[in-house]
């Protein structure tokens, strides 16, 4: 029923962990894990055509946050 909303956040949650930036502050840490979770509510009521425009930007997002891992490791000297 609602696939969608929770597939966003999956994606969500999955390009935080990819992503390389990390804030200092524990409470603003703490505040980003539980952000994913925030939207999963906020879209529930949401048309699900922008739910699924939300997941595919979070997916194209992964794929880049992908490449540039892998070419950040090639550039590395080993």
């Amino acid at each position: 029923m609602y696939i969608t909303p929770v597939l966003m956040t999956l994606a969500q949650i999955v390009s935080q962990k990819l992503s390389p930036v990390t804030s200092p502050d524990p409470v603003q840490q703490r505040m980003m894990t539980f952000m994913p979770f925030f939207f999963l509510f906020i879209f529930v009521n949401v048309p699900s055509g922008l739910v699924i425009y939300w997941l595919a930007s979070n997916l194209f997002q992964i794929a880049q946050q992908l490449l540039l891992n892998r070419f950040e490791a090639r550039a590395k000297p080993a």
